[in-house]
């Protein structure tokens, strides 16, 4: 069974999920052929700050504070379809703290062979040692995104273990606008989700312009998802953008009469007519509401 640190013990959601997928294994399958490993771990430094060597399997465990969530099907799969010589290197970090070994890469190869009936007792690894938390989250989000394996959402949660300051911005803005930004939560009234567009917009327009955003959408619409999608939260920013100096108060009094769908419903005929972006037909959108019945109108919006 996978091993993962939760207060000294596996995680009991991850004892349940691992469980049901063993029940789904009616007969474990026999792996090919088994790895010949030494008893104990042999390499030598190089200058990379890391080495390779054999690393009993039962001794390696999962953090789940960056890793994403286990594919139940993929590890099944995986199990069932082993290929010893398909194996690979895995990625670990052996602690200073307590001399044990996380693995950063491989976690479903991992999960996959507790289910084999004759395991491999040893697999090789490139082994990092003394990396904290961050660095491992870090690597982790590295590693998997060069090969486009993660999600939005799974790398915004591994930056934001690894601290990086433009996840850790926008989860103090969102949170102090009402938001929270919990990959594991899911789509959820006041969770954002849109991690690609928040993480561009903080980029361009920084802290202070998405908490504008978020204000906006938190006063307008506080109980509707589609909100915060990414259609609206860049549409503002071009809106904000344009329009620097526009009323906010305004802006959400006129928005609280509709409803985000609806804007975002326009702005997808006005697309089609003008054959404009996306995201600036939403601004045009929210433009044209925010003018009605205005004597000094915003003006045309141009890209």
């Amino acid at each position: 069974m996978v091993q993962e640190i939760a207060a000294g013990t596996i995680a009991p959601a991850v004892e349940q999920e691992m469980f049901e997928m063993e029940t789904l294994v009616q007969k474990k399958p026999v792996i090919k052929k088994r790895a010949q490993a030494p008893d104990t771990i042999r390499a030598n430094f190089d200058n990379s700050g890391f080495k390779f060597g054999w690393i009993p399997t039962n001794s390696i465990l999962v953090d789940p504070a960056y890793q994403r969530l286990l594919q139940k099907k993929k590890i099944i799969k995986m199990a069932h379809t082993w290929d010893q010589d398909k194996l690979g290197v895995f990625v670990v970090n052996k602690r200073v703290a307590s001399g044990q070994y996380f693995v950063i890469d491989g976690q479903h190869r991992h999960a996959a062979m507790q289910l084999i009936e004759n395991y491999p007792t040893h697999v090789y690894c490139q082994i990092f040692e003394g990396l904290t938390l961050e660095q491992e989250a870090q690597k982790f989000h590295d590693l998997d995104n060069e090969r486009d394996n993660l999600t939005p959402g799974a790398s915004f949660k591994a930056l934001l273990t690894a601290k990086d300051p433009i996840a850790l911005g926008i989860k103090n803005v969102a949170e102090a606008m009402g938001y929270t930004v919990d990959y594991h939560t899911g789509p959820i009234v006041n969770n954002l989700r849109a991690y690609t567009a928040l993480q561009n917009i903080f980029r361009r327009a920084g802290a202070a312009g998405l908490a504008r955003i978020l204000a906006t959408t938190q006063k307008a619409w506080p109980n509707r998802k589609e909100a915060t999608s990414q259609p609206m939260l860049v549409g503002l920013e071009y809106f904000f953008q344009k329009y620097p100096n526009a009323d906010d108060n305004r802006l959400v009094t006129i928005l609280s009469a509709t409803t985000p769908i609806s804007v975002i419903s326009i702005a997808r005929r006005l697309q089609e007519d003008l054959s404009s972006s996306y995201y600036v037909t939403v601004a045009q959108t929210i433009r044209g509401l925010y003018n009605k019945k205005l004597r000094y109108k915003l003006p045309e919006l141009t890209s």
